[in-house]
């Protein structure tokens, strides 16, 4: 069977890949002839995604030809993330949920409605969890969890905003890829250098 499997995105617009797949591949989503459509992993069940991009429905920023033209997805969609650094996932089959009420917003639907159910009744009364795999639909004893070593709440920082700021290269690059680095820089610096001089290509007079 062909597909088009959801490859990149660029600006607004999504960008296909035709490939054809004989296995291996857990592809869901893919573009068929009303547009692109999510196949449900649950009881394979399909739905059309609607495209924000066009149509009578698009939200009123998505209506302004410089708004889809000129900005980035990013410049809206992205003005704060969390930093979260260290994933830790924790199964659980006990009742002990006081633990995760500060970290209710678990990103996970089922997880979050577990959370806000069991935590408003006593804890006496509370059942141990059982959560449903999503991808055989079963459900089993324990609940996943998670937690990280590190998040912060820190706006969203464009290319723009970083210019003018102090940076540390090992920081973003590692010690390896800086060296790496700095040498491709001067070896180009000296090949260019030893170039001019030959030819006096780029020599300016003063």
């Amino acid at each position: 069977m062909r597909f088009s499997r959801i490859f990149t995105m660029k600006k607004a617009w999504l960008v296909l890949e035709a490939s054809n797949f004989k296995g291996g591949w857990l592809v869901n989503v893919v573009k068929g002839e009303s547009g692109i459509v999510l196949i449900s992993k649950l009881d394979g069940s399909s739905h059309l995604v609607p495209v924000l991009a066009k149509g009578k429905k698009q939200p009123v920023s998505h209506r302004i030809p410089e708004h889809i033209e000129k900005m980035e997805c990013h410049s809206c969609h992205a003005a704060w993330t969390a930093q979260d650094y260290g994933l830790h996932l924790v199964l659980q089959e006990s009742r002990g949920y006081a633990q995760w009420a500060h970290l209710r917003s678990q990103n996970d639907p089922q997880i979050q409605s577990l959370l806000k159910k069991e935590l408003q009744v006593p804890p006496e009364d509370r059942s141990p969890p059982q959560t449903r795999d999503w991808l055989t639909g079963r459900r089993s004893p324990g609940a996943w969890f998670a937690g990280r070593t590190y998040r912060g709440w820190e706006g969203f920082k464009t290319l723009t905003a970083l210019m003018g700021h102090r940076g540390f290269l090992p920081d973003f690059l590692t010690y390896k890829w800086t060296l790496i680095l700095l040498i491709a820089f001067l070896l180009v610096y000296y090949l260019l250098a030893t170039w001019n001089e030959e030819t006096d290509k780029i020599t300016v007079e003063i």
